[in-house]
Parts: C-alpha cells; structure tokens; sequence
C-alpha cells in the first residue's frame, strides 16, 4: 500500500485483518492512525512512519505477528492501549523524547522484544505496559519517571538488572512479579510505596537497595525471592505487609 500525499489520518479498522499486506508506505503530512487500523494483519513485517505522525490509536498493530521493525515518528506524543501488543518477531523500541504517553499494554506479550529505550519525558508507566515479554533485558528508564504501574513488567524472565531512577515515588501491585532472572534491584532516594507482589516470585533476585524515602511495602512484594539474603530497611518504614 502507497498512501496518497494528501491523506492525514488512517481510519479505526482500515486494513485490520488484510493477511496478505506485507508493506505500507505512509506519507508526509499524515497525523494519526487510528484505532486498530492495521491489527491482526500477519504478513507486515515493518512499519517506518513519518515524522508528521502524532498518534498512534489503540489497538493499532495488535497481532501483526511478523512485525519485526519499527520506526516511530519522532513527533509522536501518544501510542494506545494495545498498539504494538502480540507482535512477536519486534526485537527493538525505542520511544521518542516527544511522547509523554504510552497507555496500557502497548508492547505486552512482545515475545522477541530484547531492549527498550522510553522517552526522557514519560512520567508513568502504565499497566501491563511490556507484561509478558519474556526476551526483555534491558530497559533504558526515563529520568522524569514517577510511578511504574501494576504489573508493567510481569513475567518479563529475562531481565537481570533494574535501577528505578531519582524521585520515582510508587512501585505498582506485580510490577516485576515473575521476573525470574533478575538478581539485582537499585532504587534510587523518592520511592514510598512498594505495592503488593511487586517483586513476587523473583527467584533470582540477590540484592536490592531501598531508600530511605521508602514508608511502605506491601503483601507478597519478595515473596518466593528465595536467594535474597539481605535487606536493610530505612528509618523511615511505616509498615510491612503480611508474606512480605
């Protein structure tokens, strides 16, 4: 597919589920694509988008299975819940400085997905965001980061180190939960809360740093870290949940 120049937004649902689309061309001048506009379409291997493009719709590339690259513009601001989920074949992301939001699920269940580079300027990290991409091993985490949402990297099984940065304040319910071979976690000074199962099932881990911001940890949060053989606790900790 070649878009006419003219074109400015792809319409929810316009190639979804075409199994035989293999490329598409986007022009200059497009701003947006849609909701689902190109999911569960099997044959597309690589998306190179302009510049021009501020959003990317829910949904957007849900199921391209043989997607293996991705060039996202470098004004986008926004990717929807699902945009990328249950690609299979993508390696590599790396998000824009210009894109402040990236909504729930986006890349989940991106099985060969081995880096991630974020935005500078993204402050949350949403739900379930790369739950499932059992081949991440790094994660490049922004400087402005201030929540890392529920179960955002859960079940990621190739992870091995996390530093979480300056003035992140909260830790999610499962964020990390079943992260099986990450040994070692740096929490910088500005976390509180450290939310039940955060770290639950990480049998790997070995060492972890907590800050003395930190108030609260939640039920089950090293549950089943059973290599961890050491933790100092701040001052400042108010409470410990039950199986903690």
């Amino acid at each position: 597919i070649v878009f006419p120049k003219t074109l400015v937004k792809v319409a929810p649902g316009a190639f979804a589920n075409c199994k035989n689309l293999k490329e598409v061309e986007m022009n200059t001048g497009l701003l947006e694509i849609g909701d689902e506009s190109f999911s569960f379409c099997p044959s597309l291997t690589g998306v190179k988008m302009p510049d021009t493009v501020k959003r990317i719709g829910e949904g957007a590339f849900e199921g391209c299975a043989s997607l293996s690259s991705l060039k996202l513009s470098e004004s986008i601001y926004m990717i929807g819940a699902s945009a990328f989920s249950f690609c299979f074949n993508l390696t590599e992301v790396t998000i824009p400085d210009s894109c402040v939001l990236v909504e729930f699920n986006a890349f989940a269940n991106c099985f060969s997905l081995e880096g991630v580079k974020l935005s500078c300027n993204m402050g949350l990290l949403d739900e379930s965001t790369f739950e499932g991409c059992r081949s991440l091993k790094y994660v490049d985490m922004p400087t402005k980061l201030v929540k890392i949402s529920a179960r955002a990297f859960k079940g990621c099984s190739s992870l091995s180190q996390i530093i979480l940065p300056v003035g992140m304040s909260s830790l999610g319910f499962d964020a990390f939960a079943d992260c099986s071979f990450l040994y070692s976690v740096k929490i910088e000074e500005g976390l509180e809360i450290i939310a039940e199962g955060a770290f639950d099932n990480c049998r790997m881990l070995r060492d972890i740093t907590l800050p003395s911001t930190l108030v609260s940890i939640g039920n089950n949060a090293f549950n089943g870290c059973s290599l961890l053989w050491a933790v100092v606790f701040p001052e400042g900790l108010q409470s410990i949940g039950d199986s903690a």
